[in-house]
């Protein structure tokens, strides 16, 4: 059981409910928001994971982009969404390995099980796209 989950069951057997603010100085605790939109595909957050708890997957995900209603705010993206569209006679199925060369283009996979909330994730994002959210939601009592 991780800690957080842990504190979780104390705060649930002596009535809190809600969302905690999980005190400054106090790591460990929390949750990662990734926006995918924002990321750069430089990986950093990978190299500076010390728990191994992020994997970056050199990935283009086709069917979730080609899907997307509204730009995630990168022009790149959008022009090669652009593109694929115009040159397909179908919808993709399959997401595509993005070759090493190819920069800006990937998707983040965090392990809650292995996070322990340090925050280097977020310190070496160069897009801004990881943000450590130091909060925990109690859910009701027993």
């Amino acid at each position: 059981m991780r800690k957080s989950e842990l504190l979780v069951e104390v705060a649930k057997n002596i009535g809190i409910k809600g969302t905690i603010n999980v005190p400054d100085g106090l790591w460990g605790y929390g949750k990662i928001k990734y926006d995918e939109g924002k990321c750069i595909g430089c990986s950093k957050c990978e190299v500076n994971c010390s728990e191994g708890a992020i994997s970056f997957e050199r990935i283009f995900d086709l069917p979730k982009i080609y899907e997307a209603e509204k730009s995630d705010g990168s022009l790149k993206k959008d022009r090669i969404v652009a593109l694929i569209k115009s040159l397909t006679l179908k919808k993709p199925k399959n997401p595509i390995n993005v070759p090493e060369l190819v920069e800006g283009y990937g998707n983040v996979k965090i392990d809650l099980d292995k996070c322990i909330g340090c925050g280097n994730c977020q310190r070496y994002c160069t897009g801004k796209a990881l943000k450590v959210e130091k909060i925990l939601e109690i859910g009701g009592g027993n």
